[in-house]
């Protein structure tokens, strides 16, 4: 909601807000923005939805139309919005009134062991609806794969893609683990 009201107080002409993180409600910052304030890095959402195919028409929460992956399972029920997987299952939902959507389905209260954690990731709403399935379904595991190889093929100008901290504490201990011990 803030990011239209950013183009109009910078004077920018309108564009379509694209709303990549809709549980978060964070849209891709466009060129224009990002060269205004001299930003050399973007978010790793502009990695998935890079045709207008990726797209459908939405409606924030203040009335303001956005578009939003098309992936993203969203519905409008009495007085709230909902987010399912997949299978149908509501994984989160947006009251009247409310900024941003909460997650509502908790799969992996019992979860209990690799296989079943794996097989939860699908269902929560920060996994299951953050990439595309690609025109068939993914676990979370490939469509984070599939998005860091999209990513580093990809550039924008001069910006850097930074990754997200999980991913620099996935390396870092990766490293560790690797890395020779030595024993005293």
């Amino acid at each position: 909601m803030a990011y239209p009201k950013l183009r109009r107080i910078l004077g920018l002409p309108p564009r379509p807000t694209r709303v990549y993180d809709v549980v978060q409600q964070m849209a891709i910052v466009d060129e224009d923005v990002l060269d205004r304030f001299g930003v050399d890095t973007i978010e790793l959402g502009r990695g998935f939805a890079q045709s207008e195919a990726d797209w459908v028409p939405w409606t924030l929460p203040d009335g303001t139309d956005c578009l939003v992956p098309a992936w993203t399972h969203i519905e409008r029920q009495e007085r709230r919005w909902v987010i399912r997987a997949s299978n149908g299952t509501i994984l989160a939902h947006m009251p009247d009134g409310a900024l941003y959507f909460e997650q509502t389905y908790f799969p992996m209260a019992g979860a209990d062991g690799p296989k079943t954690v794996r097989e939860a990731l699908d269902q929560t709403m920060w996994t299951a609806i953050a990439s595309p399935s690609q025109g068939r379904e993914t676990t979370a595991g490939e469509n984070r794969q599939s998005h860091h190889r999209l990513v580093r093929r990809q550039s924008l100008r001069d910006r850097p893609v930074l990754p997200s901290q999980r991913s620099v504490h996935d390396d870092a201990g990766r490293r560790a683990r690797e890395s020779p011990r030595v024993s005293r």
